[in-house]
């Protein structure tokens, strides 16, 4: 494994780096060109490195990967590949993917997707997309693409969508569903059941 290089750190907290059994752990983590298991920091920056989690209250992670990272504070992903992203804060996500991505702020999406993405704040896409996005705050896209979107209010620039359900629409969208449709279709969809399950329960009592 390659050594850990701290360029930024005093000696102090350079001293005091924990590395047993493929964990590190510090003060301040600056991990580049390495291949670790855990790395537990206040502050972790990783570089052209692989883990399988990280985890800090501010986490920054370029040129990397890793199965879960995962910050108690702000998150910045760029150029990597996770299973896992997700923070208390606020989430940056830029040229990467990760399966699932979650944050209690806001989310910026810029050229990354995933296959779920939510987020308690405010979402921006800049081409980008994701299987199913949710957001608590509104949604605002630049060249984005989802499947399913929910969000109180969505503006949009070139937005491509399967399910759009949203409070207000602004912008360039292209939805299959939007939010009224997509209310039609359960209502239907209902009503279809509903008979089909009354015609079953009729047969069912005459035998």
């Amino acid at each position: 494994m390659t050594d850990l290089v701290e360029p930024t750190m005093p000696p102090a907290e350079a001293d005091n780096l924990s590395r047993a059994q493929g964990m590190v752990k510090s003060e301040l983590a600056n991990i580049q060109t390495s291949a670790v298991g855990v790395v537990t920091a206040n502050g972790a920056a990783v570089r052209q490195s692989v883990a399988l989690v990280i985890g800090g209250t501010h986490v920054d992670l370029q040129q990397g990967g890793a199965l879960a990272v995962v910050a108690r504070g702000n998150l910045t992903f760029q150029q990597g590949a996770a299973q896992l992203v997700a923070a208390q804060g606020d989430v940056q996500l830029a040229q990467g993917g990760a399966q699932i991505v979650g944050c209690a702020g806001n989310l910026d999406l810029i050229q990354g997707g995933g296959g779920l993405i939510a987020c308690g704040g405010n979402m921006t896409v800049t081409q980008g997309g994701g299987g199913f996005m949710a957001a608590g705050g509104g949604m605002h896209i630049t060249e984005g693409n989802g499947g399913l979107m929910l969000a109180p209010m969505v503006e949009a620039q070139a937005l491509n969508v399967g399910v759009l359900l949203a409070g207000s629409v602004k912008g360039n969208v292209t939805a299959v569903l939007n939010t009224p449709q997509a209310l039609a279709l359960g209502v239907a969809a209902g009503l279809v059941g509903g008979l089909v399950f009354g015609l079953l329960s009729r047969r069912r009592a005459k035998g």
